[in-house]
C-alpha cells in the first residue's frame, strides 16, 4: 500500500514517518500459547478491523474469526492510541519548537490529545466502513485532524477554523505533507465560512460532524446550526466538544430543546496526566486485552490537569 507520508517520487518530505510501536501478542490457540511481535506503522492508513483481519489469518488462523478479529481491533486500536501520542509529540510538537512557537512564554489551546476517552470515540468512528468524509469546526493546532487522518486512509477531512494562531499555519502544512489531497482547511469566520461552504458545494455532504469551534453562546448555537446543512440527512454522527461548559452545554441544549438534534449520550474524560507509550498489548487465553504501560512526562505546554465532557448525537428534520 502507498503511503500517504512520502511524495509521489518516493522522496522524505522532512517529517518523521517511521513511528512505531512494537505489540506483543499473547495468544491461546490449540497449538498452545503463542507470543508473535508484530510492528504496527504510523503511516500504515489502512482501518485497523483491516489490520486486524491480516493478523488473524497471519497469527492466529486455528482462532474463530469473528473473535478474532474483534480481539485483535482493540489491540490495534490500544497500540495506535499510543502512535497518535507518539506522532503528537515528535511531528507536531517538534514542528512548533521548530518554528518558535512552543516556549516558556508561549500559549496553545487544548486539544483532543490530552483526553484518552476522547482518543477512543474518535477511533472508534474513524473505523467505520460508513465514514468517509468528516467535517469539523475548530481546527486549532491539528491534534484531531491527525487522528481523524491516520488512521483511515479512505477518510477526507474539511475544517473550518479562524486560523488566528501561527501554530495552526503550521499543523495545516503538516496535514498536507502528511496526508496530500485528503485535508481541506478553509480559513475564516465559522459564521460566514459554514453557509458559503455549503451554498458552494451543495453535493458535498459529511458522514461526521465534530464541532469545537467558538465556546461562547452565540458561537456555539450558530455553528450548531449552521452544522446542519453539513451533514448527510440519512445517516450521520454528530459529536459537539467541551459540553462541560456552561454556554456550549446551553447551546446544545437550546438546538436539543428546540427539536433539532437528539443527544445519544454524553461522557466525562480525564485529561492524561502523561503521554501513554504501550510497551506490550496482548490477549490472554480467556480473550482478556492486557496493556502494559510505560509514560512519559508532557511538555509544559500543556494545560494542567482536569476534566473536559463531550456529547454524541444526531440532527433531526421535521
Amino acid at each position: 500500500m502507498p503511503s500517504h507520508s512520502s511524495g509521489s517520487d518516493g522522496t522524505s518530505l522532512g517529517i518523521e514517518t517511521g513511528l512505531h510501536i512494537d505489540l506483543e501478542l499473547t495468544l491461546a490457540s490449540e497449538e498452545g500459547h503463542k507470543s508473535p511481535t508484530i510492528q504496527l506503522r504510523f503511516d500504515d492508513h489502512r482501518r485497523s478491523s483491516v489490520i486486524a483481519e491480516e493478523l488473524c489469518m497471519l497469527h492466529a488462523p486455528t482462532l474463530d474469526s469473528g473473535r478474532c478479529v474483534q480481539k485483535f481491533r482493540e489491540v490495534v486500536k490500544k497500540g495506535r492510541r499510543s502512535l497518535y501520542h507518539l506522532a503528537v509529540n515528535r511531528v507536531l510538537e517538534q514542528r512548533f519548537l521548530d518554528a518558535g512557537l512552543l516556549g516558556p512564554s508561549s500559549h496553545m489551546e487544548g486539544h483532543l490529545g490530552q483526553y484518552a476517552e476522547k482518543q477512543d470515540l474518535i477511533l472508534e468512528i474513524v473505523d467505520r466502513t460508513d465514514v468517509q468524509r468528516i467535517c469539523e469546526v475548530g481546527f486549532n493546532a491539528g491534534h484531531s485532524a491527525m487522528l481523524f487522518l491516520a488512521f483511515n486512509e479512505d477518510v477526507s477531512l474539511v475544517s473550518f477554523d479562524l486560523g488566528h494562531h501561527n501554530y495552526s499555519w503550521v499543523a495545516a502544512n503538516t496535514m498536507l505533507e502528511l496526508f496530500p489531497k485528503r485535508h481541506l482547511l478553509i480559513i475564516g469566520d465559522s459564521a460566514r465560512t459554514l453557509p458559503s461552504f455549503t451554498r458552494a458545494f451543495p453535493d458535498v455532504r459529511c458522514d461526521v460532524l465534530l464541532v469545537d469551534g467558538g465556546h461562547a453562546f452565540d458561537e456555539a448555537e450558530r455553528d450548531l446550526q449552521n452544522g446542519r446543512q453539513l451533514v448527510k440527512r440519512e445517516s450521520h454522527i454528530l459529536v459537539v466538544d467541551d459540553t462541560n461548559g456552561e454556554d456550549v452545554r446551553a447551546a446544545w441544549q437550546a438546538v436539543i430543546t428546540n427539536g433539532n438534534a437528539v443527544e445519544d449520550y454524553e461522557f466525562e474524560a480525564s485529561w492524561n496526566v502523561c503521554w501513554v507509550l504501550q510497551d506490550k498489548v496482548g490477549i490472554q487465553g480467556d480473550g482478556t486485552v492486557v496493556v502494559e504501560r510505560k509514560c512519559e512526562t508532557p511538555s509544559d505546554q500543556v494545560l494542567v490537569p482536569g476534566r473536559s465532557k463531550m456529547s454524541v448525537g444526531r440532527y433531526q428534520w421535521p
